[in-house]
């Protein structure tokens, strides 16, 4: 077995920093990731999540003593082969069974904070079961080296989860914060369009008024009879105006009688 010299160590620490900047960001604009080169859904997916995966394994490979011991006995070649293959295996099994129980319908009626839970649970029991008899043949049943696998592991699907989950509560929070900012300027919108129909009742209602008066001041002389049910009208004409004012809205058979009392009155 020859030993990694002292640059290609330094050079495989640039790499891992590197790759942890980048699988960061890439989590980040997960779903936006090969948006325009790949059609189909699930394919495009998987392909986002195969590069953060392998991004965030390639990252902790300075704290893996298995790997070292890897590329000792295999070098550099065989190594990454099987750092490739192990993420794809991880991406096959590990990413598409906690996006069935992130994406289930029944499952999503649990609170945030336990559907979470249980997507990062799920996240660190399937990694462990990949990984652990993986490591188990590679290193030829050597425990020290099994230790190394389960505790990165651990770290590197919990964190992963750990990162879902708050950037699953970012989004929450920004499509409530949405959500709250559209309802109130439908609010706005509908209390503008309220204070423009009051303006004009109060500029409309006093002219139609004084006119109304007038004819019924002449109809109590000419025709009493006339004037006592144009007095009527107007009453039951403006008792109609504040309650629509009150509850806005009516029945098409409301609007019709009204029309029909307006008309009678403009006689």
């Amino acid at each position: 077995m020859r030993e990694p010299t002292l640059l290609e160590y330094i050079l495989l620490i640039v790499v891992c920093l590197l790759t942890a900047f980048a699988g960061l960001y890439l989590l980040t604009q997960f779903n936006r990731l090969f948006k325009g080169s790949i059609k189909n859904e699930l394919l495009r997916k998987n392909a986002a999540a195969w590069v953060v995966i392998f991004c965030f394994s390639t990252a902790l490979m300075p704290m893996n003593g298995a790997f070292f011991y890897m590329l000792a006995k295999f070098g550099w070649i065989h190594s990454i082969i099987g750092h490739i293959a192990s993420t794809t295996i991880t991406t096959i099994v590990v990413y598409n069974l906690a996006r069935a129980i992130a994406e289930s319908q029944s499952l999503k009626k649990l609170s945030f904070i336990k559907h979470k839970s249980l997507v990062i649970l799920s996240l660190i029991i399937s990694t462990l079961a990949i990984n652990v008899p993986f490591s188990y043949y590679l290193y030829e049943g050597q425990m020290q080296y099994l230790k190394y696998a389960v505790i990165n592991s651990i770290y590197l699907s919990g964190a992963t989860g750990l990162v879902y989950a708050v950037i699953s509560y970012l989004e929450v929070e920004r499509k409530r914060k949405f959500d709250a900012k559209e309802l109130e300027l439908s609010r706005m919108r509908e209390s503008k369009a309220k204070a423009e129909l009051d303006a004009l009742q109060s500029k409309v209602n006093p002219h139609f008024l004084y006119n109304a008066l007038n004819s019924i001041a002449d109809l109590s002389i000419t025709d009493g009879k006339k004037g006592r049910r144009m007095t009527i009208a107007l009453a039951d004409l403006f008792r109609y105006s504040i309650n629509y004012s009150n509850s806005n809205y009516s029945t098409i058979k409301d609007e019709v009688e009204m029309t029909e009392v307006y008309l009678q009155i403009e006689k």
